[in-house]
């Protein structure tokens, strides 16, 4: 069975890895998830300030263009089981760069666990985000 998304999650920084990469000082993201239809406004507060990144897209691989920090990125997502996988891709200093995100809710549903894999000129790097579902009152 397929999760539903649907909430807003805030990032646990003490239970997620972040690599060498510098954590957020904060995130949070609000998902509105009717499938096959996902739209995530991530607020993130981190070295490039306070951000808002609205990416709207659908679970069957259709490719869309999104914006972050004002530059375009195609995104595209799909279904691995009960995983969704979801790739952004864009030229960075003229180097392709894919970032691979595995979305997976925990078993009782409070958490949002996403495993991301980056190609860096270093090397793979790995993170994991882990954001807690704020109370929905039920």
């Amino acid at each position: 069975m397929r999760p539903d998304f649907s909430g807003t999650f805030t990032l646990n920084r003490g239970l997620s890895e972040f690599a060498f990469l510098k954590p957020p000082r904060m995130r949070v993201d609000s998902i509105v998830h009717a499938e096959p239809s996902l739209t995530v406004t991530t607020l993130q507060i981190d070295t490039n300030g306070a951000n808002t990144t609205v990416r709207k897209f659908t679970t069957d691989e259709t490719p869309v263009t999104i914006e972050v920090l004002g530059k375009a990125r195609q995104l595209k997502a799909r279904w691995e089981a009960s995983e969704l996988v979801v790739e952004t891709s864009w030229e960075h200093s003229g180097h392709p760069r894919i970032l691979t995100d595995r979305w997976r809710l925990s078993p009782n549903g409070k958490q949002l666990v996403v495993t991301r894999h980056q190609e860096m000129n270093g090397g793979p790097v790995r993170q994991k985000f882990v954001l807690e579902r704020e109370n929905s009152g039920e």
